[in-house]
């Protein structure tokens, strides 16, 4: 029988959903993508990103419940986050919960950055659209991949997203096309290539892991 233990994330998962956000960040590189875009060093990453999730906002990438975390022998060993894009108090989409908690926990100067390093890093961002699943923000500890934990996670939100909302129909995930692995286990779990978005400006690897980004997607 397997130890692994699947279960939605609570308050009580934020230290270990902090160093999820990071090391999926990093897609395969040393570059903390965060911590390059807003001038930040790690350690102070860690502490805002703390306040971020203590908000406990619904719908974004930084919602606590967005996550499913996996434990093994009551160690915390991968998680992943998803949700219904708009589907919250305030039918907002993700991008402005994110900006508002970011510009809410952040310092101004540190925010304002943002806007200077816009014009970089515009060519590979992709809208989300609303009334669509969402995956973002996953990892599994290296002594546990090769399990299908980060299949399985995928399934457990992807069921979580259809008793959630019947009229969604599809889900996506972003992935920098330098992060083999984990569009490998994307595709293994049925999510294709939708989208190809590269950027060639010259700075772009300063703050970002890599200069293409994918837009996979599956249908329900």
């Amino acid at each position: 029988m397997s130890e692994y233990i699947y279960r939605e994330a609570t308050i009580e998962d934020i230290p270990f959903l902090v160093e999820v956000v990071i090391e999926a960040e990093k897609s395969g590189s040393d570059i903390i993508g965060l911590s390059k875009i807003f001038g930040i060093d790690e350690l102070d990453l860690r502490k805002y990103l703390t306040q971020i999730f203590e908000e406990e906002i619904e719908g974004c990438e930084f919602s606590v419940n967005s996550f499913f975390i996996v434990e093994y022998k009551s160690f915390h060993v991968a998680a992943l986050g998803g949700w219904v894009e708009g589907d919250n108090e305030n039918d907002l989409p993700s991008s402005i919960l994110k900006s508002n908690l970011l510009s809410y926990i952040l310092p101004r100067e540190n925010f304002s950055q943002l806007y200077k390093i816009s014009e970089i890093i515009k060519d590979i961002q992709i809208e989300r659209d609303l009334r669509t699943h969402q995956l973002e923000y996953g990892y599994v500890k290296p002594e546990h991949k090769g399990k299908g934990i980060f299949g399985n996670l995928i399934e457990k939100l992807l069921e979580k997203a259809k008793l959630q909302d019947k009229s969604v129909k599809k889900s996506y995930v972003q992935v920098f096309e330098n992060n083999i692995s984990a569009i490998k286990v994307h595709q293994k779990s049925g999510y294709e290539i939708e989208k190809r978005l590269e950027s060639k400006h010259p700075e772009i690897l300063n703050y970002l892991p890599y200069n293409v980004k994918l837009l996979m997607a599956k249908e329900f």
